[in-house]
């Protein structure tokens, strides 16, 4: 009916204008059917209490004769033969009560009133069919500002440092709008023989656009710069049966839906004629991207995301490989002007393939006949596998499952009862009865494709355009890909860019020009500033500040500012090949050259072992028994398998509860290279014990500005989990600095369902944080908190007004009279925005910019206190530089003094001897945040259908221990 159309185009505009996740680096993305109309989308300035798209701006009444949202239609259930285990066995149903589209970290209280505080402009007026009236769409807006102000405009760009100008990869985008924009959504039942694309080329060879041509998002959604000659004043449905013939051998026909949603509203028009881009919604830009993206998505390029990938070369891998290259493009927001972020993109994509192929080649061309896989061989498909989409080959038709994980039994043993069959029937027989197939891989588990619903390998097929999670192979092999096919240097890459834009032939595309778009030849120039780097001081007063150089220093035969010997230590060795007298007489070595170094350490162990993973456990187990002073337990290991790591540290960390470094023994050496790798691990086993190696003075304080008055450094990062992991908690790491030199950190780990918000369990951790940081003080409480927050891609005020409201109810717990004044900035290095340096003199010999360059022009940022920080020297490839918006100050900070303390705390990092690329309470919440996602990922097989992993007391709450993670 018309009504369930308006219905379904409604929440696919609702899922189409949904902006990106404000608290999560992974994005959660439901899907339609199972939103509840009721409830606001995660960034929309709308009232909880009514539906997204049909509620009213502020102040706008709502027509009286508007009907109620329609009641939730229930989940359609899978057909019973679609899989082998899907016979018997529902799919996943959501909890009641439960919306996965809140964010995953704001409170529903806490939300629901930001919510009915905003003030918004309606961007589009949504059509909908009867007996529904024309109303107000309200969405998220910029804007919209309840927070203090971090500084006056007036000191929003810096003057400290050396002046140069940079050249950006931002393109002016120029937007003329006289009349409103018109959008439409089609419905049509899937046919295997038809893409939507066709359908679109169907529509417009039967008249339904008139002289126009709509821009289409390759999905259901019409962007038209005129009204379709289809639209109806009635706002039903106009219905199109549209055929296409194959050569007199079968004629497709399927039946088209086209609905008008949604128009622009005039406020929108006068604020893009006024520039006044700030106030506008980002619904509207993601309908400038789709009209950007049409002309390439027409012509059947692949698309992910952003980026158009247009040529690929293959790559010859463990598994078969493909690097994709393309165009990334995206539309941003300055003041008063809009720019399009385009850059030269590359990324690995798994060639489609048989599974039970993919299997074999990653063990090395060969699977196990007899016998069930090793915990390592199933961790690595299962790493490699996880989250893919495969496609099934015995049904007779295509269908796609995601897989969220791997059975813990060989799909012999997977039984289940079938409603065709009307018996309880085991996998194999099932496919020899019901499809004549006869499984050959019994021993070998089963995908699992749904809770409790499986799918053995000899049916399934990698689907196309799979993208590659490289964090999942070797360092070897990433070295490989990264040097074949990924990594430029910054002046090729913007020459690439470059021939990029002017290959996309904005200017000369049809369906630009008829909705006013144009984008400028050049990209625009930037202002920029290098600031001095800091001084750093470790033992015996020696200062390190005449040794640095584009960020790196050398710290061989220098004194530890705060030395912990390492008296009592024991190893572990896991290959076969190393022989136990090469690994003594190696730490024998590395001790003398610790003692001339600084670093005191034992020349030898208190025992040395060799054995297997499997005997990990017991072995070390039996060590601490017989020696409770241990301190810290080496770990040899033959390669970098990342799945023996993980395990190795899953161990040690969370079960056995003993700091470890794991060393590779092919790098065991002691020649070229050695002496420097031998100081690294010093630098980490320091670190680890509780040491610190050195610290920082800024000079554009008088005084150490952490210690006088005492100031706390907090940095809290989040993670939600893709919405195929059906086990996977939701993770948020706080770390927070115990001394008032912003070196040693204490963490807390929270994990919760995505669904939930871990309100209290969020202001605990941070009065455990803060009550550390005073017991380590001598009893003095932090009287200043800096806090930075990661994984914020958007709706910065909802999330700092949650982060900072947990943070002052924490203090409150602690004492009602305790209120430290608080700072609040947002880092962001999940972007596409280069800079290129054309001056030799302030290039680094990647010939990137130097570190310590900072980016603050006003012609390509917004009107928040903004800068792009490059505070590192990159090993290869182009830098990415590291935006921070200063959104709450309590501090009095002017700009020169914020960019100078960020960047200088990036010096503050005990692990190396280098600044990074962020600052360190953001780079130590992401490493434990990492630590964190390999315990999951290692856990055992057996477990994969329990309803969390938790990770043991000791290491959550961490205001005692040590940095443990580093």
């Amino acid at each position: 009916s018309s009504s369930s159309s308006s219905g379904r185009a409604k929440r696919h505009l609702h899922s189409t204008f949904r902006p990106p996740v404000h608290c999560s680096r992974r994005r959660r993305r439901p899907t339609a059917h199972n939103r509840p109309r009721s409830t606001p989308s995660r960034c929309n300035n709308t009232s909880s209490s009514s539906n997204p798209l049909t509620s009213l701006s502020k102040g706008t009444k709502q027509p009286e004769n508007a009907a109620k949202p329609d009641k939730q239609k229930p989940k359609r259930q899978p057909p019973a033969d679609s899989a082998a285990a899907s016979a018997a066995v529902a799919s996943p149903k959501h909890k009641k009560g439960k919306d996965p589209s809140a964010p995953a970290m704001l409170p529903a209280l806490a939300y629901e009133s930001a919510l009915q505080s905003a003030h918004s402009v309606p961007a589009f007026v949504v059509c909908a069919a009867p007996p529904l009236r024309v109303e107000s769409l309200t969405t998220h807006f910029i804007q919209t500002r309840r927070l203090k102000p971090a500084v006056s405009p007036a000191f929003a760009v810096g003057t400290s440092g050396r002046k140069t100008t940079l050249i950006s990869n931002l393109w002016p985008l120029h937007v003329k709008l006289e009349s409103p924009i018109y959008l439409y959504y089609t419905k049509y039942n899937s046919n295997p023989h038809l893409s939507s694309w066709d359908v679109y080329h169907l529509l417009q060879k039967a008249g339904a656009f008139g002289h126009s041509t709509p821009a289409f998002d390759g999905g259901h959604l019409l962007v038209s710069r005129v009204p379709l000659p289809a639209d109806a004043t009635s706002a039903h449905p106009r219905i199109f049966k549209l055929s296409r013939s194959h050569e007199g051998e079968r004629s497709d026909v399927t039946e088209v839906s086209l609905l008008k949603i949604a128009e622009l509203s005039p406020e929108v028009l006068q604020l893009l004629a006024s520039r006044n881009f700030s106030q506008l919604s980002p619904e509207l830009f993601t309908v400038f991207e789709i009209i950007l993206r049409h002309t390439p998505l027409g012509s059947g390029k692949l698309a992910v995301g952003h980026t158009v990938y247009e040529s690929f070369n293959k790559i010859d891998c463990s598994v078969d490989l493909a690097a994709w290259s393309g165009r990334y493009h995206r539309v941003m927001i300055a003041r008063e002007r809009l720019l399009l972020n385009i850059d030269a993109s590359c990324s690995m994509f798994l060639a489609p393939a048989p599974v039970i192929d993919i299997c074999k080649k990653l063990l090395n061309g060969s699977l196990p006949h007899d016998h069930k896989l090793t915990p390592d061989a199933h961790a690595l498909i299962a790493e490699v596998l996880v989250g893919t989409k495969v496609c099934t080959t015995h049904l007779g038709i295509t269908r796609t499952y995601r897989v969220r994980g791997l059975s813990s039994i060989p799909v012999s043993k997977i039984r289940f009862h079938c409603d065709v069959l009307k018996r309880t029937i085991s996998m194999p027989e099932y496919f020899k009865t019901r499809y004549n197939i006869s499984l050959k891989y019994n021993h070998l588990p089963a995908l699992e494709v749904g809770r409790q619903r499986f799918l053995p390998f000899q049916v399934c097929t990698l689907a196309p355009a799979q993208q590659l999670r490289t964090e999942f192979f070797s360092h070897g092999t990433l070295a490989k890909l990264l040097h074949t096919s990924m990594v430029s240097s910054p002046r090729q890459r913007f020459e690439d860019t470059m021939s990029l834009a002017s290959a996309a032939c904005f200017n000369d595309d049809a369906v630009l020009k008829e909705f006013g778009m144009s984008v400028e030849k050049e990209p625009t120039p930037v202002s920029a500033r290098v600031l001095g780097h800091p001084k750093l001081t470790m033992g015996l007063d020696q200062s390190l500040s005449s040794s640095i150089q584009d960020g790196v220093w050398h710290a061989r035969k220098l004194q530890f500012y705060r030395e912990v010997p390492l008296e009592h230590w024991a190893c572990y060795c896991m290959d076969p090949n190393y022989l136990l007298s090469t690994a003594k007489y190696f730490f024998k070595r590395m001790a003398q050259i610790g003692q001339d170094g600084g670093f005191r350490m034992a020349p030898t162990p208190v025992d040395i072992v060799s054995g297997t993973l499997d005997g990990l456990q017991d072995t070390v187990a039996q060590l601490m028994a017989a020696h409770p002073t241990l301190q810290l337990l080496f770990i040899l290991l033959p390669d970098q398998n990342r799945a023996v790591y993980n395990r190795v540290k899953l161990i040690t960390d969370t079960v056995l509860n003993i700091r470890s470094q794991c060393m590779q023994t092919s790098k065991m050496v002691l020649g070229q290279g050695g002496g420097r790798l031998v100081t690294n691990v010093f630098l980490k086993l320091n670190t680890k014990l509780g040491g610190i190696n050195h610290i920082v003075q800024n000079p554009a304080f008088k005084q150490n500005f952490l210690a006088a008055p005492p100031t706390m450094l907090l940095g809290l990062e989040s993670s939600v989990p893709p919405r195929q992991a059906l086990v996977t908690p939701a993770t948020c790491v706080v770390v927070g600095t115990l001394d008032t030199f912003g070196a040693t950190y204490g963490s807390k780990v929270i994990q919760h369902s995505a669904e939930d918000h871990p309100t209290a369990a969020l202001v605990v951790a941070m009065r455990t944080l803060v009550q550390a940081f005073a017991k380590h003080n001598q009893g003095v409480r932090a009287q200043r908190i800096l806090f930075f927050r990661a994984g914020i891609s958007s709706c910065f005020e909802q999330a700092a007004e949650y982060d900072i409201s947990a943070l002052k109810a924490a203090c409150k717990e602690i004492d009602a009279q305790y209120a430290p004044s608080i700072s609040y900035a947002a880092a962001q290095r999940r972007h596409h925005v280069r800079f290129y340096q054309p001056d030799p003199k302030f290039q680094d010999r990647n010939s990137n910019p130097l570190p310590g360059t900072v980016v603050d022009d006003a012609s390509i940022l917004t009107d928040r206190l903004e800068f792009y920080l490059y505070s590192h020297a990159s090993l290869m490839g182009t830098s990415r530089p590291t935006l921070y918006t200063l959104l709450f100050d309590e501090n009095g900070f002017t700009s020169d003094k914020f960019q100078l303390l960020v960047y200088h705390l990036c010096y503050s990092v005990q692990r190396s001897s280098r600044s990074i690329s962020v600052v360190p309470p953001i780079y130590y919440a992401n490493l434990l945040l990492k630590r964190v996602h390999a315990y999951v990922r290692c856990r055992d097989p057996s477990a994969a259908n329990s309803p969390a992993f938790v990770i043991p007391e000791a290491f959550s709450v961490d205001g005692e221990t040590s940095m443990f993670f580093t």
